[in-house]
């Protein structure tokens, strides 16, 4: 698993603490279904054992099992109206 972060957000991930953690959930569409989201929360989650850990200069990240190894995972920083928040986004890597 490849876990891409921006320096933005590792610097804001490093005043924060430095951890971070994927959770996956299912978003309901109308006549998609169940489509797999990504969230991404400051902290390191309750129950460690569900996810895989990624440390990467400085910052820990813990990646949800549910999601599939091979995609990279791209981490930044969105900066609207002084409000700072992590964005999360991933993509699949063909074989």
């Amino acid at each position: 698993m490849n876990v891409n972060i921006t320096k933005e957000a590792r610097d804001f991930i490093i005043q924060k603490g430095g951890v971070v953690y994927i959770n996956e959930a299912n978003s309901q569409g109308c006549f998609s279904g169940a489509t797999p989201i990504l969230s991404i929360y400051v902290g390191k989650p309750k129950d460690t054992t569900r996810f895989e850990l990624v440390e990467d200069e400085g910052v820990s990240v813990y990646v949800d099992r549910r999601y599939v190894i091979r995609n990279v995972i791209n981490v930044s920083l969105d900066n609207i109206l002084m409000i700072k928040k992590l964005y999360v986004e991933a993509k699949s890597v063909e074989e």
